[in-house]
Formats: C-alpha cells, sequence, structure tokens
C-alpha cells in the first residue's frame, strides 16, 4: 500500500519519503506522534493537535471514524512497524 498524506486544507498526496520518526513528523507538521490504529493501517496525527488549534481534518476524520485535526500520514501497519529482520 501507498503511503499518503491527507491534509486539513482538504488536499492529499502520495508520501515517498523516508521511515525515520523524524521524518514522519516532519509531515505533520512537528510534535509526538500519536498512532491511530485502523485494522491494518496506521494514522499518524500530532499528539497535541488539539491543544494547538490545528484545524479540522474532513478526510481523515472519515477514514478514522472520529474527529481528527491537523496533517496526517497514513500507511500500512506493515510499513508502520517496519521490518522486524532489522
Amino acid at each position: 500500500m501507498t503511503a499518503m498524506i491527507y491534509k486539513a486544507d482538504g488536499t492529499s498526496e502520495v508520501y515517498d519519503g523516508g521511515d525515520t520518526l523524524e521524518e514522519w513528523q516532519a509531515v505533520i507538521g512537528g510534535g509526538y506522534l500519536e498512532a491511530v490504529h485502523l485494522g491494518d493501517n496506521v494514522m499518524f496525527v500530532d499528539e497535541d493537535g488539539r491543544m494547538k488549534q490545528l484545524p479540522f481534518n474532513s478526510q481523515a476524520s472519515v477514514l478514522a471514524q472520529r474527529d481528527i485535526v491537523g496533517d496526517v500520514l497514513f500507511m500500512d501497519r506493515e510499513r508502520a512497524i517496519g521490518d522486524p529482520e532489522l
């Protein structure tokens, strides 16, 4: 599965970046990552997004079936976990 960025402004794009914590944090605008587990997928959101008063993200909210704020990174759980052999 291709990783996607769903932005609060309603746009989305394929994420073709790397798999480091710092790169994932940059996608959501910095801050601590919170993992929202959605079956075989994971959505990474800004843990402090509500406190920072980030804008509502309608695309991410539909996927998560709950209110999500700020930009998010969405990927399959396998990629999120990484290679267990490393």
